[in-house]
């Protein structure tokens, strides 16, 4: 609506570069060195196991999509390390947001909301237990599972093998 001219992204870059560093200081100075020394050899193997194993299961799936399938799979992978929300690896990839993914990205926020209540139940778990998490995750997991057969019997999931096409 020609009012581009009033971002000065300079300054926008900026601004989230020092929040980004402000929450990271936030976050160590938070953590007890006490507590972080008694936790750190199952936190280190916690860590590298899913440093690993998530890009990998995302990049599997991303294969299977037809169109843009590198781009989407950034994004997923910053949803799942934290960096979703501002959109940090899919403006590496798509600096310019010629593909589809930023769009879809915000469309995929309207339906994340979906799941804020599980969010508040995590919360819970000191009081109710790992056994209750596990539950909750089976039924989480099963849901998943649920939607990735609908999506691939609607033909949603296609059966691309590998490779990202630019189009």
């Amino acid at each position: 609506s020609g009012k581009g001219h009033m971002v000065d992204e300079n300054s926008l870059r900026r601004l989230a570069g020092v929040t980004v560093d402000f929450m990271i200081i936030s976050v160590m100075m938070a953590v007890k060195v006490d507590t972080l020394h008694k936790y750190l050899v199952p936190f280190l193997l916690i860590s590298v196991l899913l440093t690993v194993v998530t890009p990998a299961v995302i990049m599997f799936f991303a294969r299977k999509l037809d169109k843009f399938s590198f781009e989407r799979a950034m994004v997923m992978l910053g949803y799942c390390t934290g960096t979703g929300a501002s959109g940090l690896l899919l403006r590496l990839v798509d600096p310019e947001f010629k593909t589809t993914a930023a769009v879809e990205t915000g469309l995929m926020n309207l339906f994340a909301l979906v799941t804020l209540p599980f969010l508040f139940i995590i919360f819970l778990m000191p009081q109710y237990g790992i056994p209750y998490l596990i539950k909750l995750e089976l039924g989480l997991g099963g849901a998943a599972l649920v939607i990735l057969l609908v999506m691939h019997k609607t033909g949603m999931l296609g059966s691309k093998s590998s490779g990202s096409s630019a189009s």
